[in-house]
C-alpha cells in the first residue's frame, strides 16, 4: 500500500489497494454527502465497514486514509465518485 496515495472509488467495483479492499456500498446525498465505506483486509480475512463524509478519516492496516469529497458528475445520483488519499 505504500505507493498508492490517493483512489476514486466508483459505484459497484471493488478496488485492491496493497493487501486490503475497498468498496462503497452507498452513498446518500445529504449535505455534507456520506458514504458507507467497506475495508477488506486480505491477510487476516477482517471486514469493517465506516459511514464517512468528506474530511473523515478511517483506518488500513497500519494507515490512515481520509475521504477527500463526495463528487457526483453530471449531477447524477447514480454516477458519484468517492475520493479517499492516505495521509498516514
Amino acid at each position: 500500500m505504500e505507493g498508492i496515495t490517493e483512489h476514486r472509488i466508483k459505484p459497484n467495483r471493488f478496488y485492491t489497494i496493497g493487501g486490503a479492499g475497498l468498496d462503497v456500498t452507498t452513498v446518500k446525498r445529504l449535505d455534507p454527502p456520506e458514504a458507507v465505506l467497506g475495508v477488506s483486509m486480505e491477510d487476516t480475512g477482517e471486514e469493517f465497514e465506516y459511514t464517512l463524509r468528506p474530511g473523515d478519516t478511517f483506518p488500513v492496516a497500519e494507515q490512515t486514509w481520509q475521504v477527500a469529497e463526495v463528487v457526483f458528475p453530471d449531477n447524477a445520483d447514480w454516477e458519484w465518485e468517492v475520493h479517499v488519499r492516505r495521509i498516514r
